[in-house]
């Protein structure tokens, strides 16, 4: 049925004095339409282009500055997802053998307090989410002599936190920042075995709700 039928309905008089049966043709021939509509296709994802430099075990992508109340999220997926992985050298009682690995860096400079003059410290949460994948998540510092993860020596990485829920749940560190680089670490439990698929997930740092939190009401 049509609206052009409908019309010539109306015409003939049909609903004359019945408003109720010309309002329920009317929401019939709006319900037949909408499903027989074409749906439009979704937009593909903005791709996601990070600046990475190329460090001793692999390329860290760069997720830039972290200023002081903000929520940066990094979306990853197979359309933009970092192509270089990074070979992992976290202690052996975190992981197991060879594990692929996705390597991030971001800072925290004196700017970044700009928006709080009393802190000395970014109270900072970072999560991972969205995850198609049992997924780890590591954090430590980057020594600037070297472009790379702080070290035991010339051995593993010294993880300072770590979240290792097990399967697709989220994963979540808190760490109070001081100015510096850091290092965070995405990587496939070893535990679990080698999954099919895309790998999918997305990086929050978020400085703005610890804050939001223990702030005392005026």
């Amino acid at each position: 049925m049509t609206f052009d039928f409908l019309v010539q309905l109306i015409n003939m008089g049909l609903f004359k004095n019945n408003f109720a049966l010309l309002f329920q043709f009317i929401s019939l021939i709006t319900r037949q339409n909408a499903a027989s509509a074409p749906s439009l296709p979704s937009a593909p994802p903005a791709s996601l282009q990070l600046p990475f430099f190329q460090g001793k075990f692999g390329a860290i992508s760069d997720l830039g500055l972290i200023k002081n109340g903000t929520t940066a999220n990094f979306d990853f997926n197979a359309s933009n997802i970092p192509k270089q992985l990074y070979k992992s050298n976290l202690p052996e009682r975190n992981t197991i053998g060879k594990r692929r690995s996705y390597a991030f860096s971001f800072d925290v400079d004196y700017s970044s307090f700009l928006t709080d003059e009393k802190s000395e410290k970014l109270n900072t949460f970072i999560q991972l989410s969205g995850l198609s994948k049992d997924f780890d998540l590591y954090f430590t510092q980057i020594d600037p002599r070297t472009n790379e993860p702080f070290r035991n020596g010339a051995g593993p990485i010294i993880n300072a936190r770590s979240s290792t829920n097990f399967g697709i749940e989220d994963e979540s560190i808190f760490v109070a920042l001081e100015a510096g680089k850091y290092y965070v670490e995405v990587g496939v439990n070893q535990l679990v075995g080698l999954i099919a698929g895309d790998d999918n997930f997305k990086i929050t740092i978020d400085t703005k709700s610890f804050e939001q939190s223990t702030k005392l009401p005026d």
